[in-house]
């Protein structure tokens, strides 16, 4: 049986979400289709997410996260025709408890192993207090990245330290092209100290560095 792939689009709303978020994945073609549902938190993590239906087009999901762990995270949507994959997508889904919401930019976009340093910027974080906690770099030596999800099935083993900062001054750090040798995945986790009731939040961002 050949399946046609088809187009697919996943919703969640409301996002950012105190806790509830109604889910939705729309599939293009006749159909019919079934649905599979999953998720990670944004270090890969997959407790903290609990759906209402695993293989319904509109389920909900509840987040929840205890101490210092990220807010983000990521919802799958697989569909499938006559039981073969024909298509997925994701979002993201903010967790907005305690309204710290840590966020990362990584610049410049292209990154050459040893040659570029690198600027991650936390300054758009959502309810941070002005200095991060702590800065941590980590490099996947063997993590093989077709897709985004490979970023989030990677098992924390698979990540070594290259770089932390654990009294960093502002939410930017610079870090030299000497701490990124060799090209492949990476990612990077700030914490960040909620400017409400103090508590610490980390956020996790992936990147790739290039030949």
């Amino acid at each position: 049986m050949t399946v046609t792939s088809v187009t697919v689009n996943v919703s969640a709303q409301p996002n950012p979400t105190g806790g509830l978020t109604n889910l939705g994945c729309v599939a293009s073609g006749a159909g019919p289709f079934t649905y599979a549902w999953h998720g990670y938190r944004d270090d890969g993590d997959t407790t903290g997410l609990s759906f209402s239906s695993l293989t319904t087009e509109a389920p909900t999901v509840t987040l929840s996260t205890t101490g210092m762990v990220g807010s983000n995270f990521y919802v799958f949507c697989v569909v499938s025709s006559g039981g073969t994959p024909a298509g997925s997508a994701d979002t993201m889904v903010t967790l907005s408890t305690g309204d710290t919401i840590p966020r990362v930019t990584v610049s410049p976009s292209t990154i050459h192993a040893g040659i570029t340093d690198v600027t991650f910027d936390g300054s758009t974080s959502t309810n941070a207090q002005s200095d991060a906690v702590q800065w941590v770099v980590q490099y996947g030596q063997y993590v093989v990245v077709t897709t985004f999800e490979d970023y989030l099935k990677a098992s924390p083993s698979s990540w070594t330290t290259v770089f932390s900062d654990s009294s960093p001054t502002g939410l930017m750090e610079q870090v030299s092209a000497s701490k990124f040798a060799q090209p492949g995945a990476y990612r990077v986790q700030m914490t960040v100290t909620s400017s409400s009731d103090y508590s610490e939040v980390e956020g996790t961002y992936y990147f790739q560095v290039s030949p």
